[in-house]
């Protein structure tokens, strides 16, 4: 394997794998926000004690740990190329949907189940497509992804918050927007890798 190129800084350029890196701060900062709001959502929602509440969101997260480790190696096992991504794809639209529009402790549980699911098939999918970009850069892809990763998670936290405050009321309203803006940087990531194989 050739080693990994950097820039005149000495340090791994972004290169065609960018939009790649920009869904992977997007998708942690999606579940970041969800697990920051899931509380407060459900007990109001629910309109029970805190204690209460409490337990239905770690009901909700023990649901989306299952649906992940089950469900995402499952799909990668099976399925490849446009597939993989129209299942990711699907997903997280239709839970982007259902948890926007959610009025019901159910409804909340499918949206983040269909959620854990498309990130969790999402995760594996673009992190192959780095390594693929940058072949000779396992290690340094493999890092880059963790602080974005640590990133989107303290970003999904603070817009959570945020959420919250503005507005408590409609707090899962916003989340019908990541999954648009993932596919569109999906298929840009594709137009760009392509075209550096093209030029390369």
């Amino acid at each position: 394997m050739s080693p990994a190129p950097v820039d005149k800084s000495g340090r791994l350029p972004w290169g065609d794998g960018w939009p790649l890196y920009i869904m992977a701060l997007l998708v942690t900062c999606w579940v970041g926000a969800l697990q920051f709001v899931l509380g407060p959502v459900l007990t109001g929602m629910a309109a029970v004690s805190a204690e209460t509440g409490s337990s239905l969101t770690a009901a909700a997260l023990v649901l989306a740990s299952l649906v992940g480790l089950v469900f995402g190696p499952l799909v990668h096992a099976r399925c490849r190329g446009v597939v993989l991504m129209s299942i990711w794809g699907a997903a997280l639209l239709v839970a982007g949907v259902v948890l926007g529009s959610a009025d019901s402790i159910a409804g909340v549980y499918l949206g983040v189940g269909l959620l854990a699911l498309g990130a969790a098939v999402l995760s594996p999918w673009y992190g192959s497509r780095l390594r693929q970009c940058q072949p000779g850069a396992q290690g340094e892809v493999a890092g880059r992804l963790t602080s974005i990763h640590t990133l989107g998670y303290i970003a999904g936290t603070l817009c959570g918050g945020w959420l919250l405050e503005s507005m408590a009321q409609s707090a899962l309203t916003p989340f019908v927007l990541p999954a648009p803006a993932l596919i569109l940087l999906a298929l840009l990531a594709g137009r760009v890798t392509d075209r550096g194989r093209t030029t390369g």
